[in-house]
This record gives C-alpha cells, sequence and structure tokens, in this order.
C-alpha cells in the first residue's frame, strides 16, 4: 500500500529528474514526428528509464495495415499490488506548431519523472507510462501510437487512461472529459476533481463542452477518442493560460505530481467499472461540484411534477392557465411562427454583413458579436410589434403568456430529454423560475424570477460561442431552418414571461399605458444598429491578429507544367507576389489566385526501375529531394483490377482499382520504394512529393498575413512503357 511517507521520500526523486530531464530535452527541438530530435528524445527516455530499471520496451510502425510513421512510441510498466491499471499517454511528438522548444519537454520530463519515482514505491495499482509517437497529424490513421497500442492491447481487469496533451507547463488545466459521442464516466471526473483540489491545482474542467460530446457534435478530435471508442474510461489534460516557467514551473510540475499520486491513493482499492453517462458538473472557480444521474432523474422527475401538483397549489390560477391557453390556443403557432419569422430575418443579416465584409465565414471571427446581432434584430422587431402593431390580434390577458412560458418550458424538458437527458438541465432551472414566476405577485420578484431562469441558457450560449467548436454555433447563427426554429422554442417562453412583465409596468399617470416595451426596444435597436455597424466596417486582420494566407505550389514533372495558388478566407488585397524574378501584383475581391508559372527546376529526383520473374514485376523507386521534404504518396493505379502481392511499406487498397503505399512524414532520404505486381499489369504509377517549408524561389507579401507555403511535386508513369 502507498503510504504518505513513502510518497513524501521519493518526491525529491521526482523532482531531480524532472529537473534534469527538462534541461535535456529542451536541446531536442523540434521533435516533429519522425525527426532526428523525435529519436533523440526517444533514446534520453530510454537511458533514464534503464537507470532506474523501469521495465520498458520500443516499438516501430512499420506493422500497421492502413499508415506508415518513421517515429516510434516507449512503453514502461510499473507493477503495482493489484492489476488495476492506470495508463499515462504522453505524445512523444510536439505538433508542427510548437513553441518554444522548452514547452513541449514539460510533458516528457513529467512522464519520465514519475516512471523513475513510482518505480520506487509499492503502488497500490499497476502504472504504464505510454511515450506515443506519431500522434498528431491528419487522416484517419492518427493518432497512430494510441491506435497501434490498442490493437495489441486486451486487458481482463479495469484500466483508467489519463493522456497528458500539455503543450506546455500552464498556469491553468483544462480538464476535457470526452470526445466525440463519447464522455467519461462520472466517477472519474469526480475523482480528478478531488485530487486536483488536494492538489492545489488551478483547473477547468468543460461542462457545456461535455455536451457537445454527447451529442457527437464536437469538430475538433480529441487524444480520447481511441480509448473511450474502446471502452477505456479516460480523461485528457489540456494547457490553458500563460506558461509557467522558472521556480514556478517546477511547483507547478510538483503539485502535478502530488495531484497523480492523490488520485491513485483515491483509488486504491481498485477502479470502478461503473459508466455513469449522465452526470452535471458544475464550476465556479475553485468551488465545484458534480450531480450523479440518479439524483439529476429525481430532479427532472421533480420538475415535471411540478405541472400535476400546480392544480393543487394554485387551483384558481391553473383554471385561468388552462382557460386562456384553451381560448387563445390559435396564438401559440401564430407567435412561434413570427419568432421564426424574425430570427430567419436576423440569419439573413448576418448573411449580408457577410457579403459586406467579402467573405462568409467572418462570423467565426466574432461568433458571439455576430449571435448577439441577430438576436437584438429579432427581439427588437418582436418588441416593436408587439407594442405598435394595433392590426396583429396579439392576446391581452398576462396570464396567458405565464401559461404559455410554462408549457413551452415543459415541453423543451421533454424534446431535450429525447434528444441526451443531459441536455434537459437548462430547461428544468428555467422552469422552476419560471414556475415561480409565475405564482408570484410582485413585479420586483418576477423581474428577479425571469432574470434567473436565463442564467445557464445565456451560460451555455457563452460556451457556443466562445469555445473552438464552431459546429453548433454554426447551425444557431446561420441555419434559415432548423436553427431558427430551434431558437424560436427556446427564446419564446422568455419573451413570454418578458410580455406578462409588460402587463405589469404601467406608466405613473396614464395608467393604461404600459412602459416596458417601450423602454426594452430603444436599447436593442441602439444595439442592433452599434452591431450591425461594427460587424459592417470592422477589419477583420491586423498584426494582433494577420489574414491567413496559403500558397501552394504544384509542379508535374510529366506534363512540363507548374502552377501556383494563393488562397485565404478573406478578399486577396495588396499582395505582392515574387517567382523567382518575376513579379505580380494581387488584388482582387475573390479568395482564390492562380496563375501558371515557370516549370519548377531540378530539387527531386525520381528514378523507378523494374525487374520481371515468373510472372510478376518488381518495381523500385529511388527518390532524391534537395531539402526536407513533409511527405512522399506512392499510388498504384490500375484500368481493371490491381493486384499488389508485397512492398516494403505498408499499402491498402483504396478501390479495387487503386492502392496506396503509406510512408511516414519526415522520410529519411534518399529513400527507397519498393512492390511486387503481376508482370502484365497495366495502369499508372504516381509519386507525390510535398514540402511545408519550399526551397524555391517564391514570396508573398503583404499587410499582416501569416503564409503558409507548400509545394506538391508529382510524377506519373505508365506501369507498362515506362518499367
Amino acid at each position: 500500500m502507498l503510504g504518505a511517507g513513502d510518497a513524501r521520500a521519493q518526491s525529491s526523486v521526482f523532482d531531480s529528474i524532472y529537473d534534469r530531464s527538462q534541461s535535456e530535452l529542451s536541446a531536442y527541438f523540434p521533435r516533429t514526428e519522425g525527426s532526428q530530435a523525435e529519436r533523440q528524445t526517444a533514446a534520453y527516455i530510454r537511458s533514464v528509464l534503464d537507470e532506474f530499471r523501469v521495465a520498458n520496451r520500443s516499438y516501430d510502425f512499420n506493422g500497421l495495415s492502413d499508415g506508415h510513421s518513421f517515429s516510434l512510441s516507449i512503453e514502461a510498466y510499473i507493477p503495482g499490488a493489484t492489476p488495476d491499471e492506470l495508463i499515462l499517454a504522453i505524445p512523444l511528438n510536439d505538433r508542427d506548431d510548437a513553441s518554444p522548444p522548452e514547452a513541449g519537454a514539460a510533458r516528457i520530463a513529467f512522464g519520465v519523472a514519475v516512471a523513475a519515482a513510482f518505480s520506487r514505491m509499492a503502488l497500490p495499482v499497476s502504472v504504464r507510462v505510454l511515450f506515443l509517437g506519431a500522434e498528431y497529424g491528419t487522416g484517419s490513421a492518427y493518432p497512430m501510437g494510441s491506435r497501434q497500442f490498442l490493437d495489441r492491447f486486451f486487458p481482463d481487469y479495469p484500466v483508467v487512461v489519463l493522456y497528458i496533451d500539455l503543450a506546455y507547463t500552464p498556469e491553468r488545466l483544462v480538464v476535457r472529459a470526452g470526445d466525440s459521442g463519447h464522455v467519461s464516466p462520472y466517477w472519474l471526473v469526480g475523482s480528478v476533481s478531488d485530487a486536483m483540489d488536494s492538489a492545489s491545482l488551478f483547473y477547468l474542467v468543460l461542462g457545456n463542452e461535455t455536451q457537445f460530446y454527447r451529442l457527437g457534435l464536437s469538430v475538433n478530435p480529441a487524444p480520447l477518442e481511441p480509448y473511450l471508442g474502446r471502452g477505456y474510461p479516460g480523461i485528457s489534460l489540456h494547457s490553458s493560460g500563460n506558461l509557467v516557467e522558472g521556480e514556478a514551473g517546477r511547483r507547478w510540475a510538483t503539485k502535478f505530481y502530488e495531484f497523480l499520486l492523490g488520485f491513485i491513493i483515491e483509488n486504491d482499492r481498485g477502479f470502478e467499472e461503473q459508466w455513469d453517462r449522465h452526470y452535471l458538473f458544475f464550476q465556479a472557480r475553485s468551488f465545484s461540484t458534480i450531480i450523479p444521474e440518479r439524483s439529476y432523474i429525481l430532479i427532472i422527475i421533480a420538475a415535471l411534477a411540478t405541472m400535476v401538483l400546480y392544480p393543487l397549489l394554485a387551483p384558481n390560477r391553473f383554471r385561468s392557465y388552462m382557460h386562456s391557453i384553451v381560448k387563445y390556443l390559435w396564438a401559440i403557432p401564430a407567435l412561434i411562427g413570427l419568432v421564426f419569422g424574425l430570427l430567419f430575418l436576423g440569419t439573413l443579416i448576418v448573411e449580408g454583413v457577410t457579403r459586406i465584409q467579402g467573405f462568409p465565414d467572418v462570423w467565426q471571427l466574432r461568433p458571439a458579436l455576430f449571435f448577439a446581432l441577430k438576436l437584438s434584430a429579432a427581439v427588437f422587431l418582436f418588441a416593436i410589434l408587439f407594442r405598435y402593431v394595433k392590426r396583429i390580434p396579439f392576446p391581452k390577458r398576462g396570464r396567458f403568456y405565464s401559461a404559455l412560458a410554462l408549457m413551452l418550458l415543459y415541453a423543451d424538458i421533454i424534446v431535450l430529454s429525447t434528444l441526451d437527458i443531459s441536455l434537459a438541465y437548462y430547461a428544468v432551472w428555467a422552469c422552476m423560475w419560471a414556475f415561480l414566476f409565475s405564482l408570484s405577485s410582485s413585479r420586483t420578484a418576477k423581474t428577479a424570477c425571469l432574470l434567473a431562469s436565463m442564467i445557464w441558457f445565456v451560460k451555455a450560449g457563452y460556451d457556443v460561442f466562445t469555445l473552438p467548436e464552431l459546429s453548433v454555433a454554426r447551425v444557431l447563427l446561420l441555419s434559415r431552418t432548423s436553427g431558427n426554429l430551434m431558437l424560436a422554442l427556446l427564446l419564446l417562453p422568455f419573451l413570454a414571461m418578458l410580455i406578462r412583465l409588460d402587463f405589469m409596468f404601467r406608466h405613473p399617470r396614464r395608467r393604461t399605458k404600459r412602459i416596458l416595451m417601450t423602454t426594452v426596444y430603444p436599447v436593442l435597436g441602439v444595439a442592433f444598429g452599434v452591431l450591425l455597424v461594427y460587424l459592417s466596417i470592422f477589419t477583420p486582420y491586423s498584426p494582433a491578429r494577420p489574414q491567413p494566407v496559403s500558397v501552394f505550389e504544384e509542379a508535374d514533372l510529366t506534363a512540363g507544367s507548374a502552377t501556383i495558388t494563393i488562397e485565404s478566407p478573406a478578399p486577396l488585397r495588396g499582395l505582392d507576389l515574387v517567382v523567382d524574378k518575376e513579379s505580380y501584383v494581387v488584388d482582387t475581391a475573390a479568395r482564390v489566385y492562380s496563375r501558371r508559372i515557370e516549370p519548377i527546376g531540378p530539387i527531386v529526383s525520381i528514378e523507378p526501375t523494374a525487374e520481371a520473374f515468373l510472372g510478376r514485376k518488381r518495381v523500385r523507386i529511388e527518390i532524391g529531394a534537395v531539402g526536407a521534404p513533409r511527405s512522399v504518396s506512392v499510388r498504384i493505379r490500375s484500368y481493371d483490377d490491381l493486384v499488389v502481392y508485397d512492398a516494403n511499406f505498408p499499402f491498402s487498397y483504396e478501390s479495387f482499382a487503386a492502392a496506396i503505399i503509406h510512408i511516414g512524414r519526415n522520410p529519411p532520404l534518399p529513400l527507397a520504394v519498393e512492390f511486387t505486381i503481376p508482370a502484365e499489369q497495366s495502369g499508372t504509377l504516381s509519386v507525390g512529393i510535398e514540402y511545408d517549408d519550399p526551397p524555391t524561389h517564391v514570396s508573398v507579401s503583404g499587410p499582416a498575413l501569416s503564409l503558409k507555403r507548400r509545394l506538391r511535386i508529382t510524377r506519373t508513369f505508365d506501369l507498362i512503357r515506362d518499367l
């Protein structure tokens, strides 16, 4: 059993190895996939593990069937008193844009130091530390390190995963409790948060982001997906806020170590296997609480029970509400249709502003302000119509609107529960306050209830439009039908309560004149006007936020042609393009500019040879290049059924007539690729070489630009004529 004294005794081991590793690993940069710095990092990790006699092994990616990498992974194992296992998954390589050198070293130094310290403890559970190569990349093969590990990991005991995806030592940890379509179990979120509280770590659990995961709406893949998808409970930890350096950084690492020890001690009897997915986590600074599934369901049942109890608590009021609903039943779809129509108009206004700005995705730079523009337009026009258009026969009884708000919120609870029961709490909260709103006869109390009822919807809206997950924001902002219908049903209960209040706020002398709507609509009108002007004329990009511009050169060595394409989300204004010694001015309202250029010089060599024997043809391609290409691709296409017998790299079929040979990023050069096909196989062989930092004489300049250059060189051979 792990004791507090044993843990403190090994803390000095952790601190010593962490400091030493942080200093050593900072020199190995950038640790891109397959790079020399990554290999040096792996060698250092193995040396420390061997020094502390930690059982470890390394493995490469040659055995994958649908991917390949020149990277490697390292696995260290520290046995505990029980087979229950905690996996610490740590990316070995950095992202391509990682900076500064010491930043990414922190998570690797932490993993090495933890393995060293734990090797001298009597742990209650087993710990496996994974230093995973090829974790960051595009395509279905990524994250390769996690996928490869899981393909050969078949435990018959409980396993928990902590994925340490720290880009740097942060002042605040972000805890992600899920991934697209999956959420972490209740007990794990509670245990991790308790251990972080005990270690005095500053952290944030994104509750509303977890709702996105439940609905499968997350569009930014998180590293937990391979683990959660195979039934292993997990949490991923990410950096947020400023970089913590020096002595403060070392203190933070010690706190993180204490968090991990606390988590292990809290689960010293093994890990739970129950997976409670419908829980609620609330956090306000250092305070946090979690509501388990059973308690949450009881809360929903209690909220729905108020509909049954209402006739007993206020029978006269209930009869009056029912009479109003029946009498003005026609007004309910009319009001829903009116709000929908005004939101539809708000969508058209947003689309108009994006046209004025010249590119459709400008809203992604200010999503919250664009949504405020849409809402202010809709509510402003609603207030004017309700207050001044006398020919629209709105119901004139205030109780109808209280009843309407309650009825719609009860309906929201049922509808949201059918989508996912965890979503219902927004409506449950609002319904509770709407219930008190209906019982209160005081203007002050009703106003307080109205404001309180909107809190969680406002919080959810804030998260939707400030988190990097913009799929939900796109629906609410730009969907003309489904998004606006959803908003109309969510917005109308609060508008109904506002109208009910309007009946209670009378002019001090002219008692028949209502003044609340008269006060609200000018404020909304000013807000709408200010937002409309600002969003129509603001400059999306500046030196602090430069305009992203992609420059893509493409050369076809077979055809002897070359083109250059410049792309950006915004119009290409005031750019100077220089290709070799030729200069061009790019100034257009379009977002894509393309032109033919002179063929690119001899910076690559692609030389295939073939030998036929016993009806088979062995093809060998010798590839050389100037500079450091990011990737090499080899594709074989046939005019009929394609057969590939073998290759010296993994390969897979894209269709019955096409195959791709998988070659990892940042390949060593010169490179030899070999494969065997039938001697009479007809078709083509295409070889592509791609650079992220092309060795060509191309430059693009202009105001406030963030440039990304790419070069792709291809050459195609006929399998019969050329080989």
